[in-house]
């Protein structure tokens, strides 16, 4: 778990409630989960039923108000605020060498502990901490004591034996029942239903509650307020950010934007997914995925292949491998809590209007690009969302349909119009024509997808204005879809979409 450097983070928000009981905000949450647990208060978090849930509910109230108790602090356990959890870090920081103090001094080992420069070292550390003067650089039996008499009553009564975050994380534990699996580590458990011959769950994680948790430092990386808010919507139509399914026929799906390993022998979108992973957060790409043998065999920025212990995973029987048993489905959703991971999807996320709003595959009446005709936050979000979920309808090459937004445009009366000349008002007539279309297309949910869409533009958390969408700098540059590999964009695998099946809730 990323304990510290997440609730580090949290502390940089300048407000006097950083969590509260009840908000949806499950990573920063299970952190702090995590924080009291290692503190020693398992026995107030109920952590052998739920561990670091997530939740902010009456166990997590009652460990943080038994902390502030112990350390003299106000509060009732339903609020978080800066001064509660600089003390909680605090603290948190120095359980290694108080364990360590405390196991020297039952063993007699303490001459040996304090010994050298090191052990000097570790005695100006206990000295501060308890803030109490020793006689000498090395502290005596009973100066040890006294420091671990002013220190221990500021930690739960399972400070010694309660997991820290730089720990090996013990074998998964799976509990079989007759509709699902309970897997867990020594931090986090799940529940996942079973379903032909693998399992499921929506996950926990929504995009909403951690890009309006991280807007700041989304922004801070490069991405802009138009992009987020243009990827609020169609996450919210997709997945959460640790969702899994291994049971449909792409065999391990994942995500916001619910990547796959693809259908059959063709290529993935979660490979080219993993494949960002590793180069933007190689530690958390090990954590997760390189330690159990997962490696990127002929991926680029949009899809490919993965490889397992040096096997390339380009068949069906190489792909079944992860969904046999619920331990892969368990190990990706674990990644999909950890906030490095959450970032690197989002952006790839946006990486998916690249593709298609200004490229030479996808021309409507092969002369116009998306990008001079669809302008706005409402309009952009509308194609994404189509795009995530049946790309290939935006391409003159769709089932069923033949370039539908050239339909679109003969319908409103625009396809010998010159877009340079649009306002508002002409967008709006082809979007107008292309709802209806989209709504006959096989689209899973168009309409009611496009509704909530909508929803958004009512509430004014979109702009329907031409020209609103102010993309990141990237988005402008032309991405083909059928781009050489070399280049860094293959051809996506459309009938991975339009044969896949869609988990329900």
């Amino acid at each position: 778990m990323q304990i510290q450097a997440s609730l580090q983070e949290l502390l940089k928000k300048q407000t006097d409630v950083l969590l509260q009981k009840g908000e949806d905000h499950p990573g920063a949450v299970r952190s702090l989960q995590g924080l009291l647990h290692g503190l020693g208060y398992s026995n107030e978090l109920k952590w052998e039923a739920y561990r670091a849930d997530g939740d902010y509910g009456g166990g997590t109230t009652t460990a943080l108000q038994a902390f502030q108790r112990a350390n003299g602090l106000p509060g009732d356990g339903t609020q978080l605020d800066p001064l509660t959890l600089q003390k909680l870090l605090d603290r948190y920081a120095l359980l290694p060498l108080l364990r360590e103090v405390k196991k020297a001094r039952e063993s007699n080992q303490l001459a040996a502990l304090f010994a050298g420069p090191a052990g000097a070292n570790k005695a100006a550390q206990l000295q501060k901490a308890a803030g109490i003067s020793f006689a000498a650089s090395v502290p005596t039996t009973s100066e040890t004591d006294q420091a671990l008499a002013a220190l221990e009553p500021g930690y739960g009564k399972d400070w010694q034996t309660s997991n820290l975050e730089d720990d090996s994380t013990p074998d998964l534990t799976v509990e079989t029942q007759s509709n699902r699996y309970i897997v867990g580590d020594a931090w986090v458990r799940v529940k996942f239903n079973r379903k032909d011959k693998g399992v499921w769950t929506i996950g926990s994680d929504t995009p909403l509650a951690f890009i309006q948790a991280n807007t700041e430092k989304l922004m801070a990386s490069g991405l802009t307020e138009s992009d987020i808010r243009v990827i609020t919507p169609v996450s919210a139509n997709e997945g959460n950010l640790n969702a899994i399914n291994s049971w449909d026929n792409c065999y391990l799906t994942f995500g916001m934007f619910q990547w796959t390993l693809g259908v059959g022998s063709g290529k993935g979108e979660l490979p080219a997914l993993l494949l960002r992973i590793k180069n933007d957060e190689p530690e958390a790409f090990q954590q997760y995925f390189g330690q159990y043998g997962i490696d990127l065999v002929d991926t680029n920025k949009t899809t490919g292949y993965l490889s397992l212990n040096g096997e390339k995973i380009s068949s069906s029987a190489a792909k079944e491998k992860f969904r046999k048993g619920p331990e892969w489905a368990f190990r990706f959703w674990r990644a999909g809590l950890d906030d490095r991971v959450k970032f690197v999807q989002i952006a790839h996320a946006l990486d998916r209007i690249n593709s298609f709003w200004h490229s030479d595959d996808y021309r409507p009446l092969n002369k116009f690009y998306i990008s001079d005709l669809v302008t706005s936050e409402y309009g952009i979000c509308l194609l994404l969302d189509h795009h995530v979920n049946r790309p290939g309808h935006l391409a003159s090459y769709a089932i069923g349909k033949k370039d539908i937004i050239g339909q679109a445009l003969k319908q409103a009366g625009l396809a010998n119009t010159s877009p340079a000349s649009w306002g508002t008002t002409e967008e709006n007539q082809l979007l107008a024509a292309y709802l209806p279309l989209r709504a006959a297309s096989s689209m899973t949910h168009g309409r009611e997808r496009a509704a909530k869409i909508k929803n958004y533009l009512d509430k004014g958390r979109l702009s329907g204005e031409r020209f609103s969408y102010q993309p990141a700098p990237a988005a402008v540059q032309s991405r083909s879809l059928d781009a050489p590999a070399e280049a860094g964009y293959g051809p996506i695998n459309f009938s991975e979409y339009t044969r896949r099946k869609r988990v329900r809730d």
